[in-house]
């Protein structure tokens, strides 16, 4: 995995940053007053079982993978709205950094400790370890730092403009 172009592709992730970008503007409160939060959580309950049983369901996986991108591309919205403000989804927004900074080191150091990855205990053990370590990060690196940052924020003083 020394080059990026075998498990990344630009393309793709301008894609989802351009769906992202039309999505943040149909999440706006215009918009939000149409739907009910139960309508939000039911597209987030169905969303979540088609994820859950993708492997399962029998088609071919081109469409599959389509099908599944075009359906998070409509559900965006609700899944913003749902998401919304909830304290278990900041921790994992705060989680998502550090585990896409490590996981790829724990991949390669099991990989190297002689475990084959494309099993299911492969995946489950490095998710494990990626979490983990990705809380390690965020107590013992991001929060010092976080805190620090704060504390410089409060003692410096305000800078006025002055007008000649």
């Amino acid at each position: 995995m020394t080059d990026p172009w075998t498990y990344r592709f630009f393309p793709a992730e301008l894609f989802f940053f351009l769906i992202g970008s039309l999505v943040q503007q149909l999440g706006s409160k215009r918009y939000q007053a149409m739907f009910s939060p139960i309508y939000d959580i039911g597209v987030t309950a169905v969303l979540t079982g088609l994820v859950v049983s993708y492997a399962l369901i029998p088609s071919h996986e081109l469409l599959k993978s389509a099908a599944l991108m075009g359906c998070f591309a409509i559900a965006l919205p609700a899944l913003f709205r749902f998401q919304h403000g909830r304290k278990w989804d900041i921790v994992i927004g705060n989680l998502s950094y550090p585990i896409y900074i490590n996981h790829i080191l724990i991949i390669t150091i099991m990989h190297a400790a002689g475990m084959r990855p494309g099993g299911i205990l492969f995946a489950v053990i490095a998710a494990v370890l990626s979490i983990i370590i990705a809380l390690a990060m965020n107590s013992f690196v991001g929060g010092p730092v976080d805190n620090w940052r704060k504390h410089l924020r409060r003692r410096s003083a305000p800078v006025v403009a002055l007008s000649l």
